[in-house]
Order: C-alpha cells, then sequence, then structure tokens
C-alpha cells in the first residue's frame, strides 16, 4: 500500500501543474532566490506525496524545497501569494533585493579588502628584502676560533 495521495487526476492536469511550478520558479529566480533544477526536481518528488488540495502542504513544500535561506523568507512568502492566490505585488517587490545579497556584497567587499592588504604586507615584505645588502652570505657563516680554523 503506497502513501501516495495526490489530486490530480491526468496527465493534462500534471502537465498544467509543473509549467506552473516551473514559471513560480522562475520568479523566485528573477528576484534573487536562488532556485536551481535540484530545488525543482525535489518539489516534484514532493508533489507526489502529499495532498495539492491542502493550501497548507503545497506551502510548504514549495518553502521547504525552494528555499535555501532564511533570509529569503519573506520575498519567497510575497512572491509566493501573489502567484499562487493572486496578490499583487509592488515593482518593488518584484526586483526586491534580499538581505542575502547585501550580506553577499559584504563578504565579498571584506574578501577584496583582505586581498589588498595581504598584497600591501607582501609588497613591504618584498621591499624590506630588496633594502638588505646582497652579500649576506658572509653573515652566515659560521664563526671559527683560530685553533679550529688549523685543524
Amino acid at each position: 500500500m503506497s502513501s501516495h495521495i495526490n489530486t490530480s487526476s491526468n496527465g493534462k492536469q500534471d502537465r498544467y501543474l509543473l509549467d506552473q511550478i516551473i514559471r513560480f520558479s522562475r520568479q523566485l529566480h528573477e528576484a534573487g532566490i536562488n532556485v536551481n533544477l535540484t530545488n525543482l526536481i525535489d518539489l516534484c518528488s514532493c508533489i507526489k506525496h502529499i495532498d495539492i488540495s491542502k493550501p497548507d502542504d503545497f506551502y510548504a513544500a514549495n518553502c521547504a524545497t525552494l528555499i535555501s535561506s532564511h533570509h529569503d523568507l519573506a520575498l519567497f512568502d510575497k512572491l509566493y501569494n501573489a502567484f499562487w492566490h493572486g496578490e499583487q505585488l509592488s515593482e518593488k517587490t518584484k526586483k526586491e533585493p534580499t538581505n542575502k545579497d547585501s550580506d553577499d556584497l559584504n563578504s565579498l567587499e571584506k574578501d577584496q579588502q583582505q586581498e589588498i592588504k595581504q598584497q600591501e604586507i607582501k609588497q613591504q615584505e618584498q621591499a624590506s628584502e630588496s633594502e638588505k645588502p646582497e652579500n649576506t652570505q658572509a653573515s652566515h657563516q659560521t664563526a671559527y676560533s683560530p685553533n679550529e680554523y688549523l685543524m
């Protein structure tokens, strides 16, 4: 006995649902939420095991498989309600940057600053090495006493 529960009864309904899921994922991607093919495959697998006529189950399946960062949740909720429930979106919401984007930018800026510091340190080390006398070989030789030298 299978736990497979699904309300769609024929191939046309399945195809329509798949088309809608793909359209929704594209909207998420265009709004800045990272959605990839693996997320879509996971969602399609989940849908096989839920009753899609239950809005909470359908929402949970979408959220669990299409969102990978809690920073994206508020934007996801707005886009989900607009797409699946027909709520209107403002232009700002459609292109709203996520907190993840600003976190990524901050991280990128920090990485760039670290690289600049490392390059400055390397340049300082090279400059200090070039200031050293070239004939450092004599200073590294072991000193012998006159008795040891004669032996």
